[in-house]
């Protein structure tokens, strides 16, 4: 009887708070430290997501909402010959992003490509520095609770946490890249300053 109470309770705490649905993988985006990034943290959240965005959950009514199986290892590095190789990368592994399930990467694709256009459209004058570029993403119907702009390197960007899915990092560069992934390891959308 305990036995069986404890391989019930071995499955606990296995979902974090990012859901299920993600994982590690190389696409990389980043949000404001406060968001999560998660479908699965607010069921709430999610409907209201889908609400706000018909045309995107339509668009991505028939992706998979099941996580895909991990890929095989990777070949063997030359870790071997620099044992340096794998303390960078234990040390970099908070970087990781959760892996995400294709509906949110289908639903993260239309919401960069929706955003693209409106970049796009409005052109480098139309988005000089972050104030543009918030009322940009604000128009877009993205809360500003949920967006995190900034300026790097002379280059403006942005995070998002998606009301009903998967983290979306932007560079205005040039050239425009945006990005779609899940939360960080250590939790939300923007990528975590620092080393371990």
């Amino acid at each position: 009887m305990v036995a069986a109470a404890l391989l019930t309770l071995t499955g606990c705490g296995t979902e974090h708070a990012t859901g299920p649905e993600h994982a590690t993988g190389p696409e990389r985006t980043t949000g404001p430290e406060s968001a999560t990034g998660s479908e699965g943290a607010t069921r709430s959240g999610s409907t209201a997501g889908s609400r706000l965005f018909r045309d995107i959950a339509a668009r991505c009514a028939g992706a998979s909402t099941r996580l895909p199986s991990p890929p095989a290892s990777d070949p063997p590095d030359n870790a071997a010959l620099n044992p340096e190789n794998s303390r960078y990368a234990e040390n970099h592994g908070y970087k990781q992003t959760a892996r995400i399930t294709p509906n949110a990467r289908c639903r993260g694709t239309a919401h960069a490509e929706r955003i693209t256009a409106e970049l796009r459209k409005a052109g480098p004058a139309g988005v000089r520095n972050e104030g543009d570029l918030a009322a940009l993403l604000e128009r877009l119907a993205y809360p500003k609770d949920v967006t995190g702009v900034h300026r790097s390197g002379g280059s403006l960007g942005f995070t998002l946490s998606l009301p009903d899915g998967p983290c979306l990092t932007g560079r205005l560069g040039p050239p425009l890249d945006i990005e779609t992934h899940g939360a960080y390891m250590e939790g939300g959308c923007a990528e975590p300053r620092g080393g371990h």
